[in-house]
């Protein structure tokens, strides 16, 4: 599971299975109970790509994105959001 917003625009420029993006904040008691929970399911699923960004580091991705909760999830397929 990759961890930074250069590997966002890496994931959404393949056209090839599903990218899901966890977007959450290092300070939340739930996005860091969840984190692990991510992990497991990125290495148990090999067709398809997991990120996991810091609204706060990575900013300029999350302003397009409508965050109400934490955390919060965005998927896409081949560059176009499906949730």
């Amino acid at each position: 599971m990759s961890e930074d917003a250069a590997a966002l625009g890496e994931a959404l420029n393949r056209g090839d299975g599903l990218l899901v993006v966890c977007l959450c904040a290092a300070w939340c008691y739930v996005c860091n109970d969840f984190q692990p929970v991510m992990a497991r399911m990125a290495l148990a699923d090999g067709a398809n790509r997991y990120l996991w960004l810091d609204i706060e580091d990575d900013a300029a991705f999350a302003d397009a994105i409508e965050v109400d909760d934490f955390p919060t999830f965005a998927v896409f397929r081949g560059g176009e959001p499906l949730f």
